[in-house]
């Protein structure tokens, strides 16, 4: 049986539903909305709208590399940098793929960089040049901008590919996985 026939219609608290542009002018404390054009849930804290505090907010940040780039012997080359904005006890997990070829034989290192702090590193070692694929990750807190980057590097002479294309996208991502 619905809930409104145990209850008066006018004492079931129910979301606004909103567009994100019209959302309510005087929110209270703890009013929730529904966002039709962001499909969002979300909750007014007093002075700013948030998804709800206890749960996972998921993509904060994305940025997908799809065009190669080389490097040369054992320098580290930039390939991709995403900013972000982090809000005081949430959890964020920042990883990116890595899809490479190495111009000879030893080993690659992907490292994943706040600012210009080393936060991970990933080596894969390879006795020919064939394509190996990384996957650093790592979790933080973060409050305010932040700028993460990714950079590879090798530890052989010859020129070195890091994919960026349909097949193999560099992607540098960072997600909302709850509170710290």
């Amino acid at each position: 049986m619905p809930l409104s026939n145990y209850l008066a219609s006018s004492r079931i608290s129910q979301p606004g539903v909103c567009t994100s542009s019209t959302r309510p002018a005087t929110p209270y404390e703890g009013q929730t909305i529904y966002e039709t054009d962001t499909d969002k849930v979300l909750v007014w804290n007093g002075s700013a709208w948030y998804p709800n505090w206890n749960l996972p907010w998921g993509v904060v940040g994305k940025t997908k590399v799809t065009t190669n780039t080389t490097s040369s012997g054992n320098a580290f080359t930039t390939i991709a940098t995403l900013s972000v904005t982090g809000i005081a006890g949430r959890l964020y997990k920042v990883s990116a793929h890595f899809y490479f070829q190495l111009g000879g034989s030893g080993y690659g290192v992907c490292q994943l960089l706040n600012g210009a702090v080393q936060i991970q590193e990933g080596t894969f070692d390879r006795t020919t040049s064939q394509y190996a694929q990384m996957s650093p990750f790592t979790y933080t807190e973060q409050v305010g901008t932040t700028t993460f980057s990714t950079r590879f590097t090798a530890n052989v002479a010859g020129t070195h590919t890091i994919y960026g294309n349909a097949s193999y996208p560099h992607v540098l991502i960072v997600e909302d996985v709850g509170p710290a």
